[in-house]
């Protein structure tokens, strides 16, 4: 009884945001009730990863649910087993390993699949398996998975989170460009979550994807006034809408902010060892000193997020990181080609450069710049590159020499330089292979 107690006094501790007294109540319930039931040993596992999670102390957040799900699988009871994993599974997205997060949700469908009665929780598993698709830049089979989730956790009956989720789907519908799609979907998440989860923190999750909305679909004041907000009412050390007030800080020119706001994400996910949220701090607070001028700055935090993004495949964690991303990794491919560093990791950075910019191919660029479209971007950072220079460039590309390409276009050996210094003068670069590599980078030509 005395275990029980203690475990309904962790469950009330959670809902009041208490993280210490979340674990203090679990740990106490797991000292009088070692040899409780399944379920009932299950659940203080549970509450005691909640409650780590709350505090920030991830590494122990994942302890707590792996021991979990070992008291479910040892008992075979496949419910307890899978209980756990929809959290394990965004853990080890945070603690920077995919590959690990991908063999949970994967044991999870398992279990889900064999049990038809645990089908609320195969949902949340499809869900985060969108989420791991989707870090990987597999939007379609994110998407999928989503709606397969969706179809499946709407059985459970939560429809807040169920609300959570659709603002999920709007996300990913609008990254892909389908914003008729999008809207439809985050209409229906603003019903759900305003009628039955008007406050708390799904309602908070809610808002800073509303805000991100407002950005894209022409109301950047009133998500930037969102965005001040944020700065002031958070109260988490993992808080999911940090990324989507620094995407709105940045885009609503106020880069400084941003930098300084960031730099306390970063402060916190190092302390935590969350490499997930890191790498996304790092790479915000990259645009962000590149909108104030600062490239050395820049250049230092985007390396360090490809350095924690290149072993398991980030992916979207860093082209996610607004307007600017997509010209700083251009810039960035260019100058870590030439610095003196260990051949291995120039390579490695390298390698992972050239996959981000293969993500931001100009159809998937065009699902991720805000307001303004692809061509006004580029051209207010570079002169637009004219017909015949943008021919001139395609040829540079498969190795032609000037007089090959002044036979191929009808044109004479000076004109075939002049266009060539135009397009080293309007790229900033002086040579074909950097003129080469900065035009795939900003989508003038195909990537390699």
């Amino acid at each position: 009884m005395a275990g029980l107690v203690a475990l309904d006094r962790s469950y009330a501790a959670v809902l009041n945001g208490d993280a210490n007294a979340v674990i203090e109540y679990a740990q106490r319930a797991l000292a009088v009730m070692p040899e409780a039931p399944t379920f009932d040993r299950t659940n203080v596992y549970v509450r005691l990863g909640v409650g780590y999670g709350m505090a920030g102390r991830l590494a122990e957040s994942l302890q707590a649910y792996e021991q979990a799900r070992a008291v479910g699988l040892a008992s075979n009871t496949p419910a307890a087993a899978l209980m756990p994993l929809p959290n394990m599974v965004m853990l080890y997205m945070m603690l920077g390993q995919l590959r690990h997060a991908h063999e949970a949700a994967q044991q999870g469908v398992q279990l889900g699949q064999s049990h038809p009665a645990l089908a609320g929780t195969l949902g949340i598993i499809h869900n985060r398996l969108s989420e791991l698709h989707y870090e990987q830049n597999d939007l379609a089979q994110a998407q999928a998975d989503l709606e397969r989730g969706l179809e499946l956790f709407s059985r459970r009956g939560e429809v807040d989170n169920y609300g959570l989720w659709r603002s999920w789907l709007a996300y990913i519908r609008e990254t892909r460009g389908d914003r008729a799609g999008a809207q439809q979907a985050q209409q229906q998440a603003r019903q759900i979550v305003d009628k039955f989860a008007p406050g708390g923190d799904f309602y908070d999750s809610a808002q800073g994807y509303q805000a991100w909305f407002d950005l894209r679909w022409g109301q950047p004041d009133r998500a930037l006034a969102w965005a001040h907000g944020h700065l002031h009412t958070r109260s988490h050390p993992v808080d999911y809408n940090d990324s989507f007030a620094a995407n709105i800080l940045i885009e609503g020119h106020e880069p400084q902010l941003a930098a300084d706001f960031l730099t306390k994400v970063i402060a916190e996910a190092e302390t935590s060892h969350n490499h997930g949220d890191m790498i996304k701090a790092l790479a915000r607070r990259a645009v962000a000193w590149r909108a104030l001028r600062q490239p050395d700055r820049a250049f230092a935090d985007l390396q360090r997020a490809i350095d924690l993004a290149a072993p398991e495949g980030y992916v979207r964690s860093i082209i996610d990181a607004g307007e600017g991303i997509r010209l700083l990794i251009a810039d960035f491919r260019l100058w870590i080609e030439k610095q003196n560093i260990d051949r291995e990791e120039k390579r490695r950075v390298i390698t992972h450069t050239d996959r981000l910019i293969t993500a931001l191919a100009p159809a998937a660029y065009a699902a991720i710049t805000p307001i303004s479209n692809q061509q006004s971007t580029l051209s207010n950072l570079v002169e637009p590159l004219s017909d015949r220079e943008l021919d001139v460039l395609r040829l540079l590309a498969e190795g032609l020499t000037n007089q090959e390409i002044g036979q191929k276009l009808y044109i004479s050996l000076p004109t075939v330089k002049t266009h060539t210094a135009n397009i080293y003068g309007k790229l900033g670069i002086n040579s074909r292979k950097d003129a080469v590599t900065r035009a795939r980078a900003l989508g003038l030509l195909p990537a390699a």
